[in-house]
């Protein structure tokens, strides 16, 4: 027999989780002054902060903290209002009302839920590498028409 909402809701606690995920533009690392140079040799960009050795003790990138604080909401990992909520900018009373808003419609919370699971889909490996193969054919394709070209 299935459960309906208000059973489910008396059974089970339910718990609001946020995630985020984000590849930050800073020259040095999160937690140390190491160089991300791209292309670098490996194991040359680090230090003992970032190798984790004992008695080392990490400091915040305040670069990171800035950019992290300005980004508001990552529109390629949620799709607002299907996935999960975006807030623009920075400004508590709008994070406040995005919060509040969750926490008093249960049914929203329920949709986006559902909406996230749908969305994290497109974000799986064999999702990812069916892509990677399609750009692999666009490539290829025009690197052959590009030599067809030049044959004649």
């Amino acid at each position: 027999m299935a459960l309906t909402y208000d059973d489910v809701i008396a059974k089970y606690e339910p718990v609001l989780g946020l995630e985020v995920h984000v590849e930050l533009g800073t020259e040095s690392k999160m937690f140390c002054g190491c160089n991300t140079v791209f292309g670098a040799e490996p194991n040359t960009q680090t230090c003992p902060i970032c190798l984790g050795l004992p008695g080392s003790l990490p400091v915040v990138n305040a670069k990171a903290i800035e950019y992290t604080v300005a980004v508001g909401g990552l529109r390629t990992a949620v799709s607002d209002g299907i996935s999960g909520s975006l807030v623009d900018g920075h400004d508590p009373r709008a994070w406040s009302a995005v919060i509040s808003r969750l926490l008093l419609e249960p049914q929203r919370r329920l949709l986006l839920s559902v909406g996230a699971i749908k969305h994290a889909s497109h974000f799986g490996w064999e999702h990812t590498a069916r892509k990677t193969l399609d750009v692999y054919d666009w490539a290829s394709s025009q690197s052959e028409a590009k030599n067809l070209r030049a044959i004649n």
